[in-house]
This record gives C-alpha cells, structure tokens and sequence, in this order.
C-alpha cells in the first residue's frame, strides 16, 4: 500500500504545529502548569482599568494603530486590525472615527471590527457607508450589517444607483423602526 504524499505533507505540518505549540507553551515539568514569564499589555490594562484609572498608553497605541489602519500598507493595515480586534470593546469608539477616514481600506476594516465585536453603535455609519464611492467599502458594510441583524433588504452593492439608494432607503427605515431613532450622515472624510 503506498502512501500519498500529501498524507505525508499533512503528517509534518502536524509534527512540526506541536512541537511549535510545546514550545510556545513552556510548561513546568513536574506539575503540568503553564509558565508564565510575563503578563500582557491586555491584563496589566484590565488591572489598572479596574482601579477606575485610564491606562497610560492606550490613546498612543490605540492612535498609532489606527494610522497603521489607514497608512495604505496592506502588511501594516492587517497587523493593526488584528491587534485591535484583539483589544476588543476598550477602542470600539476610536474604531468608529475611522469611517470618517479618507482611506477606504479604513472604512472597511472599522466595518469588520464593528461587525466583530457587534456593536450596535455602529450601526448608523455602516447604513451610511452603503453608499460610498468605494466598492470594497459598500461590500464590507453591506455583509457586516446582514452579519449582525439578520437583514439584508436586497442591497447589492454593484447595482445601479438608483437601486443602491433604494436598499439604503429600506435600511433606513428598518434602522428608525427598531431603535427609533433616524439615520445621520456620519459619512465625514477626515
């Protein structure tokens, strides 16, 4: 019986994941515990969060990534979103000053992170954005709201104009329905 070689492929990415995996973990021998050398950034801010204080360097970090999120490099946007993502509620309201952002690789990666941590907040924008000049902008807020509503009010975003207006025109009304609360054009290029 021969073996394939992409079983043999699989079996070393396998082999070579745990060892990576035993090696990031560094677990004491005799107990089973894992070893921790440091706390993250993440904890250390949880900590001083729960004392009632800001922490010191999150509007540097959280500013610095969110011109990363707007610098144009693919390789720097990506790690930015990432690490944002990863912080998670904390910087929702910067995240949202992005959809004002000229870049439109900003405005969609703010429609992911929103879409991420669910926030409803963001709600207003992303109807807005659904008319946007940039294809990729309409096509990441249209899936992000059908992601977290559940609706979808047939807005395709390569259709004409007119029909364009007419689904924003039905998420509006959707959107005053459910929250009361009109729509505002929040659709600012900083």
């Amino acid at each position: 019986m021969t073996k394939s070689p992409f079983n043999a492929i699989g079996l070393a990415l396998l082999a070579a994941a745990l060892v990576f995996a035993a090696g990031c973990r560094g677990r004491d021998g005799n107990k089973g515990k894992k070893v921790s050398s440091r706390r993250s950034s993440r904890d250390r801010n949880r900590d001083v969060l729960r004392k009632g204080q800001l922490p010191r360097d999150i509007r540097q970090d959280v500013a610095a990534l969110l011109k990363d999120l707007a610098s144009g490099d693919m390789v720097k946007s990506w790690r930015a979103e990432s690490e944002l993502a990863r912080r998670g509620a904390e910087v929702l309201p910067s995240v949202r000053l992005m959809f004002g952002s000229t870049s439109p690789e900003a405005r969609a990666a703010a429609c992911r992170l929103c879409y991420r941590c669910r926030d409803v907040k963001a709600l207003p924008a992303m109807i807005d954005l659904l008319s946007d000049e940039s294809r990729m902008v309409r096509v990441e807020a249209g899936v992000s709201l059908s992601g977290m509503t559940g609706q979808d009010f047939d807005f395709r975003p390569d259709a004409l104009q007119a029909d364009r207006e007419r689904a924003v025109e039905r998420w509006q009304n959707w959107y005053v329905k459910t929250y009361g609360a009109p729509v505002r054009n929040n659709n600012r290029r900083r």
